[in-house]
């Protein structure tokens, strides 16, 4: 009660929004709201956005992955990394190991072998360029060197989004370092 006087020496109003007005208001932004995400453009560019986001954490865990020791039981690991097959669309966290006694898994004459640690598809609309197809790097364990067998570095993954004809790159370096462009 005493608050009340208070403010009235003030002449304060304490009417609100009717139901009405707050009602209008919110019809308003829900369409303003459906008109923004049923646009075509904004959802390709969220589209490659998230597919971006998504090859960048791939890439960080195998280099995380990279940190573990290279004995794990009686395999020698050379290292983890990341693989883009041929369809466009689908990206692998791939580990090349050794079995047996060998002082250097990485070297060719051990034979390693590439297994698979984790599978991954980009979304629709979006997919790799040509000139990321069929390629690959790993980091090497436990030191973080880049190595490929394939392509020169820095290594460039290019994701284009067919609707906007945009495209982001991601470039590793020899040294793993990651950076994006679009």
């Amino acid at each position: 009660m005493k608050f009340q006087k208070f403010f009235s020496i003030f002449k304060i109003n304490f009417q609100g929004f009717t139901i009405l007005e707050a009602s209008l208001v919110l019809a308003i932004m829900a369409i303003f709201f459906a008109m923004g995400f049923t646009s075509t453009e904004i959802l390709s560019y969220i589209r490659l956005n998230s597919d971006v986001a998504g090859v960048y954490q791939v890439i960080k865990k195998a280099q995380s992955l990279s940190l573990s020791p290279r004995l794990f039981g009686s395999e020698r690991i050379c290292g983890y990394g990341i693989k883009i097959l041929g369809d466009k669309k689908t990206y692998q966290i791939i580990k090349i190991a050794t079995s047996g006694n060998v002082s250097d898994p990485c070297d060719l004459s051990a034979r390693p072998r590439e297994s698979v640690i984790n599978e991954y598809k980009l979304r629709d609309g979006n997919e790799f360029t040509t000139s990321s197809q069929n390629k690959g790097f790993i980091y090497t364990s436990p030191y973080l060197e880049v190595k490929s067998a394939i392509v020169n570095f820095p290594f460039n993954i290019e994701i284009i989004n067919k609707n906007l004809n945009k495209t982001a790159t991601i470039t590793v370096n020899n040294f793993g370092y990651v950076e994006i462009k679009r």
